[in-house]
């Protein structure tokens, strides 16, 4: 297993000695996790794996029920077990890994992201240490670009388990970026916006495929704002990366990027859509009803003057970022095989019902 060869790795270019430790492993989608049968482990996959869906509610329970007998962990045929070298001196509890590798030491309080990209490391460590103040992020202890790694605390809390329901720490979070996104943000009037949308559909050759023009007829019925900021964003709000504890700290940096202030805001409605393939928050905002309604019209008022120059919920926004999004790819067969187009399709297909 490649994880196993990089922990085995960092074990022995990060410790002067080394020692085995038995792990776990649970590979249920997107991420896998390595981990000690421990009742803070297993209340911290409690809290993880927990959202919206019933697939992700019914995984939480069964790791929190686990949690009362970690020893039962082992006999489970759902888990494999493994032996890994780690640092004797920095034993770790929890591995989670997606883009990257994440160790979580409970003893030490601390969190260890392997990068795999010196450069990548570089710019994040950078760009972490020149945050304005108003923005909580765990510190960084100590970082390494020799073997991409750096460490920093970690912060004892649960991540947001549905940001739809949870939105009052999302908007939090927003509002804590609002320093970020002031800072070098620049103004795009909005016919330059919409001009740009369809000079790259026609690049992409897409000006006449269906589903973009009724895009287009249908954004007609709706208000614009007469422009909008683009500036520097997170790039990757979802709720794992919001997280609660004696306050709300923003993880996970390493997506920043230079666009539309909107993006991060929307962020929640597309994990909704990857978690249930379904368009609701969307829909709901642009018919003006409903939930994803309730909070798109929180955000437009507390945040509205920094992305848009006014607090109004303008109904055309929640159609724009799809129909932007999908005209910034590199190419027609990208384009049309995107996440953004399929909400496009998804909304089309419910108003034409």
């Amino acid at each position: 297993m490649e994880l196993l060869d990089t922990l085995e790795r960092y074990a022995r270019e990060n410790s002067k000695t080394q020692s085995v430790q038995l792990y776990l492993h649970w590979e249920p989608g997107s991420y896998s996790y390595l981990f000690v049968p421990s009742r803070q482990t297993l209340n911290t996959l409690t809290n993880r794996i927990g959202g919206a869906t019933f697939k992700r509610k019914f995984g939480s329970t069964v790791f929190q029920i686990l949690s009362f007998a970690p020893q039962f962990c082992r006999l489970l045929p759902i888990f494999s077990r493994h032996n890994v070298l780690v640092p004797t001196d920095n034993r770790y509890d929890l591995v989670i890994v997606g883009s990257h590798i994440k160790l979580l030491s409970f003893s030490n309080y601390t969190v260890t992201t392997i990068s795999g990209n010196k450069a990548n490391l570089s710019r994040q460590i950078e760009f972490r240490q020149s945050l304005p103040n108003e923005i909580n992020v765990p510190k960084i202890h100590s970082y390494d670009d020799e073997f991409p790694h750096f460490t920093e605390e970690l912060i004892l809390g649960r991540e947001v388990m549905n940001p739809l329901t949870e939105w009052q720490y999302v908007e939090n979070a927003l509002n804590q970026l609002r320093p970020l996104y002031v800072r070098n943000r620049e103004w795009y009037p909005m016919e330059e916006i919409m001009m740009a949308i369809r000079d790259n559909f026609s690049r992409l050759n897409l000006q006449d495929d269906s589903i973009i023009r009724q895009s287009f007829d249908l954004l007609e019925n709706y208000s614009l704002p007469n422009g909008l900021y683009k500036g520097t964003i997170h790039g990757d709000l979802h709720s794992g990366n919001i997280l609660v504890s004696d306050n709300v700290y923003i993880l996970d940096w390493e997506q920043v990027n230079v666009n539309l202030l909107i993006t991060d805001f929307f962020k929640i409605f597309d994990q909704y859509y990857e978690q249930t393939s379904s368009v609701k928050p969307y829909l709901q905002a642009l018919r003006g009803s409903g939930l994803g309604w309730k909070i798109f019209c929180n955000y437009s008022k507390s945040m509205g003057e920094t992305i848009c120059r006014s607090n109004i919920p303008f109904r055309g926004l929640p159609l724009l970022y799809p129909l932007y999004n999908v005209s910034q790819k590199k190419s027609k067969k990208i384009a049309t095989s995107s996440m953004k187009y399929n909400i496009l399709q998804k909304l089309i297909d419910e108003f034409s019902r």
